[in-house]
């Protein structure tokens, strides 16, 4: 699997509320997916995959201030046989469209992320 493009939130609304959120906003479902003690909000797309998480545990590493945002959503590419390139600019694609979308929403501090290591966009100052 590639690396995933990752958008950080920083508002404190709970998962929960944040998933009917995101249904609202890109008029998808989100599937509750529970495995041991953690759980997750799921939509597979045409070609990629977005996963709802909260209370990452990433530490602030290599210029990036994870700790000032609560909630993670990752982008992955799905498609096995695909032309490579055409996954990753569709993974990329996505992740910016529903960053843009989420800002203009819902007005709260957000990152985009790609591969936990470069730092792509930055709305606001995340949680103080």
């Amino acid at each position: 699997m590639s690396a995933p493009m990752s958008v950080f939130l920083g508002t404190q609304r709970s998962i929960a509320d944040l998933a009917l959120d995101l249904q609202r906003i890109f008029g998808v479902t989100l599937w509750r997916i529970e495995e041991r003690d953690m759980f997750r909000y799921e939509h597979r797309g045409l070609g990629y995959r977005m996963t709802l998480l909260t209370d990452h545990g990433l530490e602030d590493d290599m210029g990036i201030p994870f700790s000032k945002y609560k909630h993670q959503i990752d982008f992955d590419s799905l498609g096995p046989g695909a032309v490579p390139e055409y996954s990753e600019q569709l993974k990329r694609y996505v992740a910016l469209y529903a960053y843009s979308m989420i800002i203009a929403d819902l007005k709260c501090p957000a990152m985009v992320v790609y591969n936990l290591q470069e730092k792509i966009a930055v709305h606001g100052e995340g949680l103080g």
